[in-house]
């Protein structure tokens, strides 16, 4: 079954999204902070991520770095969203390398097609 990490500081939407997609057949796993995702990582390798731009005091985007410069997770499709403009770019304007964004607020069926989609090019 297909694993999807969800990275958001918002619990709410961390709920909705999860049974949303566990709704949708894919196992869910959160965190609300990137410590919580790496220590989850040293375990399992998700096979799809969406995380969030701004995270509180930490940066999305930086995070997205981080796991496309790892040998273990730089072929992992990572899904960012956000509700701010240039959420594709990092802090000095440079495009961010993740695989698709999403604006927030969107909808249930848009972010479902884009993971499919990002999961099919995986096959």
């Amino acid at each position: 079954m297909i694993l999807i990490f969800i990275l958001d500081d918002n619990p709410e939407i961390l709920e909705a999204l999860g049974t949303l997609f566990s709704q949708a057949g894919y196992r869910v796993n959160t965190a609300t902070t990137s410590k919580g995702m790496f220590d989850y990582l040293k375990y399992s390798v998700p096979d799809l991520f969406l995380i969030d731009v701004i995270l509180g005091c930490e940066d999305g985007r930086e995070i997205c770095s981080l796991l496309k410069s790892n040998k273990d997770f730089q072929n992992k499709p990572i899904i960012l969203m956000s509700g701010v403009i240039d959420y594709h770019l990092d802090n000095a304007g440079k495009p961010v390398f993740a695989d698709d964004y999403i604006d927030k607020p969107f909808g249930n069926e848009d972010i479902l097609d884009k993971i499919q989609m990002l999961l099919q090019d995986e096959t």
